[in-house]
C-alpha cells in the first residue's frame, strides 16, 4: 500500500494520498486548493490515477481542493451524507464502504465525539471537528475509537 501524508504550512492542514500500488488507483483525503498542482505531480510521479477525493468535513482553515481535482482528473468527490457542499458527487452514509483498487475504507461516525472517521486495514483517519485536526490512528483489533480520546 502507498501512503503519503502531506502538510500545508499555511493552513496547518494534513492531506493524505492512498493507493494500493504504484500505477494503480488512488484517493486523496482533505486536499487544499493551493496544493492541487503538487498533488497532480505526485500522482504523475507514482503513475497513479486519482479516482476518488474525500473531504472529511467542511473546513474553516482552508479552501478544499476537491472541485479542482475533480475538474482536472474526472475523479469522484465524496463527503458524509449530511454535507451541504454542492461539489460532492457521492454522499457516504455511516458504515458505508468506499472502495478503490485493492483498498476498502469504511465510514464510521462517532456522533458523541464529533468525529468523522474512515477506517482502512486496521487504521483510522479520525477528524476532531472541534479542532479541525485530522489524525492517523493505529487501532488495535478490538479498540473502539472512543477509547482513544
Amino acid at each position: 500500500m502507498l501512503f503519503r501524508q502531506l502538510f500545508d504550512n499555511i493552513s496547518s492542514t494534513y492531506t493524505y494520498l492512498i493507493a494500493s500500488r504504484k500505477g494503480g488507483e488512488a484517493l486523496i483525503i482533505d486536499p487544499v486548493l493551493e496544493k492541487t498542482d503538487h498533488y497532480i505531480k505526485l500522482l504523475d510521479q507514482l503513475e497513479l490515477r486519482l479516482v476518488k477525493v474525500i473531504d472529511t468535513h467542511i473546513h474553516a482553515d482552508h479552501i478544499s481542493g476537491i472541485a479542482e481535482l475533480r475538474d482536472r482528473t474526472k475523479c469522484v468527490t465524496l463527503m458524509g451524507e449530511q454535507a451541504p457542499a454542492d461539489v460532492v458527487s457521492m454522499h457516504v452514509k455511516d458504515n458505508e464502504k468506499v472502495k478503490i483498487e485493492g483498498i476498502e475504507l469504511l465510514r464510521a461516525l462517532e456522533n458523541n465525539l464529533n468525529l468523522g472517521t474512515f477506517v482502512i486495514h486496521g487504521s483510522s483517519f479520525a477528524v476532531d471537528v472541534k479542532r479541525d485536526l485530522l489524525r492517523v490512528i493505529n487501532l488495535m483489533p478490538k479498540d473502539p475509537i472512543r477509547k482513544l480520546y
